[in-house]
């Protein structure tokens, strides 16, 4: 059970001549990876990405306290081989999304999720305590042993007693070291440290990390680790806002893996995209337990032919934004009456798949093919409008409906749908804001 609590107004003082910066961001399947493969074709990226959001929502689930009745979606390719097998909960395989840093002095390169559903900044480190208890990764580890600006922080340090039940110290005047554990038995180890960070081109000293050096589970090869953006402590976001004097401002605009004219971005401080022409915004709602963003969806409607958000109508904060999700969910329910309401407008027959569970509603891929325009109405009176391009995946030769049914009240708003809209965090007003068509 979870509670939603209206995010306050927090007044920052200014610490810092930093006023703010941009990065981009890069699809992990994209062209421009560094873990770009070409030998696979759309519908299996598509099964990877489905696979991730599945995934993705047990994670969340366990996280937030929620009953997980969503098996995990097993996907196999035309050899009968598993895709994947399950994953660590907190490894940068759950996410899509992935943001290019250096750590430490000399600086050593990383590449690590940007994930606004994660309030920690994270990498495995080298050398792990067991050789067999580190996940194998194609790009560099950290070494803390030969930079020059790692700082081990102490038990008895605030910034360790934030951890809560994580901490696995044995005195006060010893390293303060971590023990994380999810539903699937992952488990990873680690050493909490400040270090120099670089994004882009600003340099960020002291900025708190967790250092892995022990991990047991079944990891990725692209795995590196995390860069959170959620509402914690330790996030990107909160360090920026607390110890660097930018306020809780970001924002950011998802490109579709087939734009090779514009980059995924994400702002920080000043350079956040809070409002422009055609903006709207709606108050951004805070989880208790838990550092996740929700926002209040009052209804759907489909060509004008709306219905109300049946489950948790009457609760603030009944959907997460989630950017290492590219499927959205829907409680069943909801779901059932969008999809009546879709097949109703589409006229046409849709195409039961066999090998996805999560893409119910799909149909035959044609050029003239018209999918009518959702539209998400959330409070304060902000109607989002979701045209073909945010709401369908292309499989093989169909089309599919890119929200799921789930068997629990945890509604997500994906990636997917979020695409090619520049979305916007403004912590310290507690509102989203939404400006379509700006990336």
């Amino acid at each position: 059970m979870y509670i939603m609590l209206q995010f306050p107004t927090v007044s920052v003082a200014k610490t810092s001549k930093l006023s703010g910066f941009s990065m981009d961001l890069i699809h992990q399947d994209s062209f421009e990876s560094p873990f770009y493969d070409s030998s696979v074709n759309q519908s299996e990226l598509v099964e990877r990405a489905i696979f991730r959001s599945s995934s993705r929502l047990s994670h969340l689930k366990s996280l937030l306290k929620l009953p997980n009745n969503d098996a995990l979606l097993q996907l196999h390719n035309n050899a009968g081989k598993e895709i994947y097998s399950t994953e660590a909960a907190i490894m940068a395989s759950k996410g899509e999304f992935l943001m290019e840093f250096s750590i430490g002095t000399p600086p050593v390169k990383q590449w690590a999720i940007f994930d606004i559903g994660s309030d920690v900044v994270w990498t495995q480190c080298s050398k792990c305590i067991n050789w067999f208890n580190c996940f194998k990764q194609t790009k560099s580890k950290f070494n803390p042993k030969k930079s020059s600006s790692f700082r081990p922080i102490l038990c008895e340090s605030l910034t360790c007693q934030q951890l809560g039940p994580e901490i696995n110290c044995s005195g006060a005047k010893r390293k303060c070291k971590y023990h994380l554990k999810y539903d699937d038995n992952t488990i990873s180890f680690g050493e909490l440290a400040t270090e120099t960070f670089k994004l882009g081109n600003t340099s960020l000293p002291g900025m708190v990390f967790g250092c892995s050096n022990n991990n047991v589970g079944v990891f990725q090869k692209t795995s590196v680790g995390i860069v959170g953006l959620g509402n914690g402590p330790h996030s990107l976001v909160s360090q920026l806002q607390l110890r660097n004097g930018m306020g809780g401002r970001f924002s950011y605009c998802l490109t579709d893996t087939s734009n090779k004219k514009e980059r995924s971005k994400v702002s920080f401080g000043a350079n956040a995209i809070l409002s422009s022409e055609g903006s709207i915004s709606t108050p951004l709602v805070l989880s208790v337990p838990g550092d996740y963003y929700f926002v209040t969806l009052e209804a759907i409607s489909v060509n004008n032919r709306g219905f109300p958000f049946m489950i948790g109508s009457h609760e603030k904060g009944n959907i997460m934004f989630d950017s290492g999700s590219s499927l959205s969910f829907l409680p069943k329910d909801m779901y059932q009456q969008l999809e009546s309401i879709l097949i109703k407008e589409i006229q046409d027959t849709p195409i039961p798949l066999s090998t996805s569970r999560h893409l119910q509603l799909c149909y035959k891929y044609r050029d003239n093919f018209e999918f009518p325009t959702i539209m998400f109405h959330f409070s304060g009176g902000a109607e989002l409008a979701l045209q073909m391009r945010n709401t369908i995946f292309i499989y093989g030769d169909h089309m599919c409906l890119a929200i799921a049914p789930t068997s629990d009240p945890l509604a997500l708003f994906g990636n997917k749908l979020q695409s090619e809209t520049m979305i916007g965090f403004d912590i310290d007003n507690g509102r989203v804001s939404f400006t379509p068509n700006y990336c």
